[in-house]
């Protein structure tokens, strides 16, 4: 492997815009200013069934439902982006539906994406590790390398 190899040009950060992805959002902007770096900044709408990854379900309110979660999804995806542009970083925001780490997996794979960045809330109050989480899916399901950065009350 050559030090090329190991050059970052493309960073995905998933975001479900909670505290734990601000975490992670400001290891992104480090990351991606140390490395000259372009940050796609991924929100995933989780589908309530299984056919509603589709454009229209074919139920009127469910359709609006789904309008109304990506408009108000679209509105906190701008907000990350513009404070990762305010950071000095290159930003842009994407939207999808669908299970949350298949997609950030498939987003990864198909978009030339060289590291991938989200948050965990780490471990349950009594200290045992989340097992299951779209960050441990994400971990161990993607050929991309994951950098997960756990959420520290300190």
């Amino acid at each position: 492997m050559t030090h090329q190899d190991l050059t970052i040009r493309q960073i995905l950060l998933a975001t479900d815009f909670s505290k734990f992805s601000r975490r992670a959002e400001a290891m992104t902007c480090t990351q991606a200013r140390a490395f000259g770096a372009q940050v796609t900044v991924l929100h995933a709408i989780e589908p309530l069934m299984e056919d509603a990854t589709a454009d229209s379900t074919g139920d009127d309110d469910l359709d609006a439902f789904y309008d109304e979660l990506a408009g108000r999804a679209r509105e906190e995806l701008d907000e990350v982006v513009g404070r990762l542009e305010a950071g000095g970083v290159h930003a842009i925001g994407c939207l999808v539906r669908g299970e949350r780490w298949r997609m950030i997996v498939e987003y990864a794979d198909s978009h030339n994406i060289d590291l991938v960045v989200l948050g965990s809330h780490g471990v349950y109050d009594d200290g045992r590790p989340y097992v299951g989480t779209t960050s441990h899916r994400v971990l161990f399901g993607s050929a991309v390398p994951v950098l997960v950065v756990r959420w520290d009350d300190t």
